[in-house]
């Protein structure tokens, strides 16, 4: 097991098993804090393959090179980082995919998950991933054919594919809730339920780095959250807090380190849906990086 200091206690975390383990009567000094944040998000390229109209993310053709996220995730392991999450992009298009998830691996003791659409994962790959992740995660909005229409993909490929990763990788969904996907929300969580997902994650649509949900949509989630929240764990996007009240993974935490995220031209940002962070220039201060976003003194228009 991992460990690390936080405001609340001592804080322990097994990347195989997923578990997490707070000892809250045992507080550390501020100046034991862990510096980095529990999970750092990496958009190892911002190409995709697909070009679904809800997705906020700028798509490009770049790449980051396989040593620099070596070097960057090795830092953070030092610093106290619990996982590194790949995504990007499709992180599946990087021609060095598979290595980057092993060498994350087996030469740091960092968590490792992966964000995808899961239309690339064969059967090869998902061999070569088993073992060398601690998660993964696929992005299915709706089911059918709202699926169809936000990822002009076919659906019965995803039900394959869901059959397949249950029996070797621990998963979970992620749906971006919006006025079409929100319908869909409990053939969804059938879905999971049937194919032994871990958890189901909510992510509320957001344009142009602000929610597009209604009062009233908002409301029918959260009534949807209320009544569903025992039959499978279900998280939700932390920034919907202020709009909803829902049990939270770590709701009673109030340290602000809890996550960031690099973009694929080496920003670091609060998360993937701002401009706003800090370029880094050397990864070999990203110590003193991210000392001062912990600071808040990076949110600087790049």
């Amino acid at each position: 097991m991992k460990l690390r200091n936080e405001p609340e206690g001592i804080h322990f975390y097994d990347r195989v098993s997923g578990t997490h383990i707070l000892l809250d009567e045992i507080l550390p000094p501020k100046e034991q804090y862990s510096l980095a944040p529990r999970t750092v998000s990496i958009a190892i390229t911002d190409a995709c393959d697909l070009h679904c109209p809800h997705c906020h993310i700028s798509k490009g053709n770049s790449y980051i090179d396989v040593e620099v996220i070596m070097t960057i995730c090795k830092k953070l392991d030092s610093m106290g980082s619990f996982d590194i999450a790949i995504g990007g992009g499709e992180p599946t298009i990087h021609p060095d995919f598979i290595t980057i998830c092993k060498r994350i691996w087996n030469e740091t003791n960092l968590g490792v998950s992966v964000t995808t659409h899961g239309r690339n994962l064969t059967k090869v790959m998902l061999d070569q991933l088993k073992g060398n992740l601690s998660f993964l995660r696929i992005s299915i909005d709706g089911t059918w054919h709202t699926y169809e229409k936000y990822r002009n993909s076919n659906y019965e490929y995803i039900l394959e594919l869901l059959s397949e990763i249950e029996t070797l990788i621990p998963f979970g969904i992620n749906v971006v809730v919006n006025s079409d996907t929100i319908n869909d929300l409990d053939e969804i969580l059938s879905l999971s339920a049937k194919h032994n997902a871990v958890e189901l994650l909510l992510l509320p649509q957001i344009n142009n780095d602000q929610f597009i949900l209604t009062d009233d949509l908002w409301l029918k989630l959260e009534k949807w959250i209320l009544r569903n929240n025992d039959k499978l764990p279900l998280r939700l996007l932390s920034r919907a807090k202020e709009f909803i009240d829902v049990p939270y993974l770590f709701a009673g935490t109030s340290y602000e380190n809890n996550y960031a995220y690099i973009s694929t031209d080496l920003c670091l940002r609060n998360n993937s849906y701002t401009n706003l962070g800090v370029k880094i220039n050397n990864i070999s201060n990203l110590d003193e990086i991210i000392e001062k976003w912990h600071c808040k003194n990076i949110l600087t228009i790049q």
